[in-house]
């Protein structure tokens, strides 16, 4: 009550003011008092800020204009205006709709819908200034003034069907799209990477409100409008400011933060409602707004988003029943969302990586070839704005980890970035106890830093300890669900563990994401299905292994070992020739060192020569026999090539009594001649 007071007192102290202002320079009131809502009100000014109380002053408005035009005009007298009121009227708006959308369509190049919106605006005028203007400067009984007040009495008329037209022009809402989708009664959601970009695209919109102190409140499906190649947030009435404790909270639910009843609404029950718009989009939840209204129902239960593990971690962070859980802001939520898009979207497409985009969180992964060691793990970005990353630059290189480690231990300050610095050459010089320590400082002081769990996966990776590892990279897929860096980890710490199946999905994840995680997660998979053998002790699906080898980009340092490893592999579990000619194709496209290739050449060509034909050269090539690297295999082709391997390796060798064997070796091959 005191504060609707306080409002009603300060708008007519404003209103006082303004019929005096507008009498001395002869303008109606009127316009006076528009422009006096416009300053003063809840969007500019904010000296009246109660938005609900301008309501229903509002409201009450219109109820005294409806009743100053009943006074005006009679029943009989409308009766006897049917014809101006109407035939008038309708000539009035349409001519005006036509003009003006021809003029939006034709010369800004508008959509035909918002052409037509445009011209709906302009075929409307105010009741309220036109009456206050009648009867200041002309008796309404005129016959301008009784045709005039026809005109206006259709355009109030023709606001609803006006107003139910708007959305067919707009376009369709997500609710209205999944309606259509409809098929026999079966909920038809939208595809997740579509969900996923239509919900991206309205994000800059929720963090301009923020930036002004503003918040949305009450979003769901319904408030995205898709027109044509664009996304608009639509419908503003819930919107607050975020220092607004008094005015009515607008929400729904099943979308609405589960805080907001008792502490009213925030920046996190924004980010709330986006992650649960997200799940309705992509997901078909029947009890969104019973039993999960404010939970989510297990991911097993969910068809699509089982397969879509960041999508559903990207959700539950939204959505987590704490606020201080979810993303701080909507910036952090989008640039999360876009890494899980492109992921969605890598899995849909099927095929590896051909361009590497750069995370703000994390460098690319070292890992080329398919040797491996923690220290090839992505490392973190450093905070720019950190105040101790120009004295961590400055460090004196060494080479002794305790040396480091004492550097850091002794620096004057210790902030984020050094902290972390000092986790890692905990790892490196084996201090456990320092580790700890700071793992301890750094969450003390910042519970939710997600960097701290990293440090200790790093640590257990390091030691050994995978099931420890495996926890710790997966509460930071948790807390970065956009971020390729810990699935990589993660994929590492399951293979190292035994959780081969695990760390294939993980892999394949990085590989069709992202090309700068393409080698290392090509080998890892090479090296998990290299590892499934049959009863013989054989490779059990060489086609795969060989599959995960050619993920490997030709742009890459690992290219050379790659087509090196499928050589290998081809040679000792190739069946025929044509495995073989694949496998001097690999190492001859390998790039590697002549005595690397000799060896590889020589033990392609021995286990081709049991395969071989024992036909002449000329019944060779009738016969249209397969060839190895372009050498027919014939008995005394493959012999004929083995011997000039195995001499040529002997040029090469310095040891005297190896290169006399490789020299016998070859000549025991030759072929017995008379001379």
């Amino acid at each position: 009550m005191e504060t609707l007071l306080r409002e009603l007192f300060i708008i007519a102290l404003l209103s006082t003011v303004v019929i005096y202002a507008c009498n001395k320079v002869k303008i109606p009131s009127i316009v006076g008092f528009l422009i006096t809502g416009a300053l003063f009100g809840p969007y500019a000014l904010g000296l009246v800020n109660d938005r609900h109380t301008v309501d229903v002053l509002s409201e009450i408005g219109v109820v005294f204009l409806l009743f100053s035009i009943g006074m005006e005009l009679s029943i009989s007298e409308l009766i006897r205006l049917r014809k101006p009121v109407f035939v008038g009227g309708s000539g009035q708006v349409l001519l005006t709709i036509a003009a003006f959308a021809c003029l939006e369509y034709f010369f800004r190049g508008t959509t035909p819908g918002q052409a037509v919106f445009v011209g709906f605006l302009m075929a409307l005028s105010s009741t309220a200034i036109v009456l206050k203007l009648f009867q200041q400067h002309a008796p309404m009984d005129s016959p301008a003034g009784r045709i005039s007040l026809a005109i206006l009495i259709y355009q109030d008329l023709i606001i609803v069907p006006m107003m139910l037209a708007i959305p067919l022009l707009a376009g369709t809402s997500e609710m209205d799209a999944f309606a259509l989708a409809k098929a026999g009664g079966r909920y038809d959601p939208l595809p997740v990477d579509q969900a996923l970009a239509y919900v991206m695209e309205i994000l800059p919109a929720f963090s301009y409100l923020h930036t002004r102190g503003l918040l949305y409140c009450d979003f769901k499906p319904d408030n995205l409008m898709h027109v044509e190649d664009s996304v608009k947030l639509i419908d503003m009435g819930g919107v607050r400011r975020i220092d607004d404790d008094d005015s009515v909270i607008f929400g729904t639910v099943g979308f609405q933060a589960p805080e907001v009843p008792t502490q009213g609404c925030s920046v996190a029950s924004d980010i709330y409602t986006i992650g649960r718009t997200l799940l309705i989009c992509c997901e078909e939840v029947k009890q969104y707004q019973t039993t999960y209204a404010t939970s989510l129902p297990p991911q097993e239960e969910l068809a699509v988003l089982a397969r879509f593990d960041s999508v559903y971690r990207l959700i539950a962070k939204a959505c987590a029943p704490a606020p201080a859980d979810r993303f701080a802001s909507v910036e952090e939520l989008r640039d999360q969302m876009l890494g899980v898009l492109r992921e969605v979207a890598g899995a849909i497409r099927g095929s590896a990586a051909t361009t590497a985009t750069p995370s703000a969180l994390f460098e690319p992964p070292t890992v080329i070839t398919d040797a491996f060691t923690w220290k090839q793990l992505p490392r973190l970005r450093p905070d720019p704005a950190d105040p101790a990353l120009v004295m961590l630059s400055s460090l004196r290189p060494v080479s002794d980890p305790r040396e480091h480690l004492r550097q850091l231990l002794s620096a004057p300050t210790k902030t984020l970035e050094v902290k972390l610095a000092l986790c890692l050459a905990a790892i490196e010089a084996g201090a456990a106890d320092v580790l700890t320590a700071t793992i301890e400082d750094i969450l003390t002081k910042d519970p939710w830093e997600w960097r701290a769990a990293w440090m200790e996966g790093l640590a257990a990776l390091n030691t050994g300890a995978w099931s420890k590892a495996q926890s710790c990279f997966n509460a930071v897929m948790g807390q970065v669900p956009g971020e390729l860096a810990p699935k990589f980890a993660l994929a590492v710490a399951c293979e190292m563990g035994g959780e081969s199946a695990i760390a294939e999905q993980l892999y394949q994840i990085c590989v069709l994401t992202d090309a700068a995680y393409a080698p290392g997660a090509a080998f890892g998979l090479a090296r998990i299905r290299a590892k499934r053998r049959n009863p013989a002790g054989e490779l059990a699906d060489p086609r795969s292994v060989l599959a995960a080898l050619d993920l490997v980009p030709t742009t890459s340092g690992g290219w050379s070992q790659s087509r090196r490893l499928a050589a290998a592999y081809l040679t000792h579990s190739g069946k025929a020739l044509a495995d073989l000619d694949r496998a001097m194709t690999a190492v001859r496209s390998a790039g590697a060192p002549l005595e690397e290739r000799l060896r590889l050449e020589l033990e392609i060509f021995r286990k081709a020569l049991p395969l071989s034909t024992g036909a002449t050269q000329r019944a060779a090539r009738r016969l249209k026999v397969p060839t190895i690297g372009g050498v027919p295999a014939t008995k005394a082709a493959v012999r004929h090539q083995i011997e000039s391997i195995l001499r040529q390796e002997a040029g090469l060798e310095t040891d005297t009594a190896q290169r006399v064997r490789l020299i016998d070796e070859a000549n025991a091959l030759r072929k017995w001649t008379v001379l």
